[in-house]
């Protein structure tokens, strides 16, 4: 039997979309000519899957420096959380000293993105 076209229901675009497939696809590998060659023995893996490493579950700032310095963010995308508070919060104060333009800048930054003004000394 020879088949010459298809009829496409939205049933059997559905299900082949399931599997990320599209009409065009299917009727191009049924109406076209393509060139299976079969290996005569299998042909090896060129990669190993990659196994998945764990997020680190530490506080210290020193061991998740050197796990993001060897991994990247987007690898871990669907198991990150936004967070809308401070993760590392200091408990004593830092002590700088600038010039008093470079402290009236900083301080213009912080009110810009809703820091209320720290006591200062200029």
């Amino acid at each position: 039997m020879r088949i010459h076209e298809f009829v496409w229901t939205q049933d059997g675009i559905d299900q082949i979309a399931q599997h990320g497939v599209t009409p065009e696809e299917v009727e191009e590998v049924c109406f076209s000519r393509a060139l299976i060659q079969r290996a005569k023995t299998p042909i090896p893996a060129m990669e190993k899957a990659m196994s998945k490493q764990q997020l680190p579950q530490t506080d210290s700032i020193q061991e998740l420096a050197r796990f993001w310095d060897a991994h990247d963010l987007t690898d871990f995308e669907d198991e990150l959380d936004e967070v809308t508070e401070p993760v590392f919060e200091r408990d004593s104060p830092i002590t700088l000293r600038l010039q008093s333009n470079e402290a009236e800048a900083i301080r213009e930054m912080a009110k810009s993105k809703g820091v209320k003004d720290a006591k200062c000394r200029l």
